[in-house]
């Protein structure tokens, strides 16, 4: 009998992490959910516009949650650092986390992997194990398979993929399944496209301890808007009533400071702006990730987790005399495809997943600072 043929050796027998890949890969990926929003609905057309795509996203993952076995309000048993932004969110969720494993237990959801999906769930800033990961996916998968079998879907059609979300909502699902079963304290929860209708931002707001906006910019078109200040409305979707939001202070861009202030009033969060003067006389912390940009990253993940950890947050203040842990954590932090070098013998190659403009304009300042030193 094969270990597919019903439910119960499906739940009995061992299950290997290639297993759980190969799974996990026919599921619909995220660029084929982005390539629903970038056809133009016509009249003779079933496609949905994209106002209506990203109005069905909450509701979708809530129900998806459910079918899971949880509840939104179950999530408020992890506290969030929640982060958004064009660019950036990956280097401020490595710092903060490198800071909050000094004091306790974290969870990190990021995205995309280099590698291995096991990349995108960390716990104090390694990737989850193979086995931990597989144990943990054929747990939910096999939540989702019985609860579709329950609803009348045939047995071969449930067990597969057509009974599962897509790949970005099941990854979600799955960071938190396995954060709650491992009982950490906190989550460093990063956005995968946009906030206001991320799979992440169904969690609840008494589940958010801080939100981040990290640098903002041109990206995802189809699915955000197609100027800085239409972006920046979805990102600051992530706002919470009664949680502090940090962002850097634009100065150059009225409008999109604008958008940002409009958008925190409406959802009731207290906007905190940096002033990137306070940062210049700051310095930074020369760690692991290199670049002169990234002590503003730096300091925006200070601010965070001073907040998250109740140790005051005032921008004028909190950057000031910082306790010895968190110095470490900065200087510890570190993620793949960063600024990243590695040597091979003679041959030595350079690193960067940058995708916008004002990304590679940072990596070539880096690139001259190398070859200059």
């Amino acid at each position: 009998m094969s270990s597919t043929s019903t439910g119960r050796c499906l739940s009995t027998a061992p299950r290997s992490y290639s297993e759980a890949l190969g799974l996990l890969s026919q599921l619909y990926s995220n660029r084929q959910i982005t390539h629903l929003f970038e056809k133009a609905p016509s009249s003779s057309s079933a496609n949905k516009p994209a106002e209506d795509l990203n109005a069905l996203a909450i509701p979708e993952m809530r129900q998806w949650l459910r079918r899971a076995g949880y509840e939104p309000k179950d999530l408020a048993r992890l506290r969030h650092i929640h982060v958004a932004g064009t660019k950036g969110k990956g280097s401020v969720s490595a710092f903060a986390t490198g800071m909050l494993r000094q004091y306790e237990t974290v969870g990190t959801y990021t995205s995309p992997h280099l590698v291995s999906p096991r990349e995108r769930i960390a716990i104090q800033g390694e990737p989850v194990s193979q086995g931990l990961f597989a144990e943990a996916f054929f747990e939910l998968w096999e939540r989702l398979s019985e609860i579709a079998k329950k609803e009348g879907m045939g047995t071969a059609e449930a067990e597969g993929p057509n009974s599962k979300p897509f790949f970005f909502r099941f990854m979600t699902i799955l960071a938190w399944h396995i954060f709650l079963r491992e009982k950490v304290d906190s989550v460093v929860l990063e956005c995968g496209i946009g906030g206001e209708y991320d799979a992440t931002n169904v969690v609840p707001p008494e589940a958010v301890s801080v939100a981040v906006l990290t640098q903002l910019g041109i990206d995802h078109v189809a699915m955000l808007g197609d100027t800085v200040e239409k972006i920046s409305w979805h990102k600051a979707g992530i706002f919470k009533p009664g949680v502090r939001g940090f962002v850097r202070k634009i100065e150059e861009k009225p409008s999109v400071r604008r958008v940002l202030q409009e958008r925190a009033a409406e959802k009731g969060a207290e906007l905190v702006e940096l002033d990137d003067a306070l940062v210049e006389q700051w310095g930074g912390v020369p760690g692991r990730l290199p670049g002169n940009f990234q002590k503003y990253n730096q300091a925006l993940a200070v601010l965070a987790v001073r907040e998250h950890l109740g140790m005051g947050s005032d921008p004028k203040t909190a950057l000031l005399n910082l306790p010895d842990k968190m110095v470490q954590g900065l200087k510890e932090a570190n993620i793949r495809g960063r600024c990243e070098v590695i040597q091979q013998g003679h041959i030595g190659w350079h690193l960067d997943g940058a995708h916008t403009k004002d990304s590679m304009q940072e990596v070539a300042k880096w690139r001259e600072t190398q070859l200059n030193s």
